[in-house]
């Protein structure tokens, strides 16, 4: 006589369950961060902008780029307070301090990053000529030496 197919799966399926309950506490554990960056002059959405995370919890820095509607999302983020640098060339950086996550949180955080003025180029140095030369002293400017 031979097992039936349902007695045969039940001690997999239940190994299975046994084998995905710590990842599923260890999510519960972390948190998340999401959210969304734009250009604050167009309210576009910003591609590859890159979201740098510290922390005190954090051993380095957890880095992220945003897709290409400008979305990113950093998860198994160990719970405590986090500094967030959104960063883009051509955009000033936007920070914020302080922000607190908790264990199984969702956190969301938005941000618009204003367009950086443009830098004026440097202008070229003039060569040094006898009119513009730094003066290198005088001959009354001398000192000096030995005993009088």
């Amino acid at each position: 006589m031979t097992t039936p197919p349902s007695r045969r799966t039940l001690p997999l399926v239940a190994l299975l369950a046994l084998l995905a309950a710590p990842a599923a506490f260890a999510q519960a554990d972390a948190a998340v961060l999401i959210g969304n960056v734009t250009a604050g002059d167009s309210k576009a959405p910003l591609a590859k902008a890159t979201v740098i995370l510290t922390s005190p919890n954090l051993q380095g820095q957890r880095l992220q780029q945003t897709d290409e509607t400008g979305l990113y999302r950093v998860s198994q983020l160990p719970p405590g307070e986090y500094r967030i640098r959104f960063v883009k060339g051509g955009y000033k950086t936007v920070t914020y301090a302080e922000v607190r996550l908790r264990a199984g949180q969702t956190g969301r955080i938005n941000a618009e990053l204003p367009v950086a003025p443009p830098q004026a180029p440097a202008a070229p140095a003039a060569p040094a000529t006898p009119e513009n030369a730094a003066p290198q002293g005088t001959p009354g400017d001398a000192k000096p030496q030995g005993n009088p």
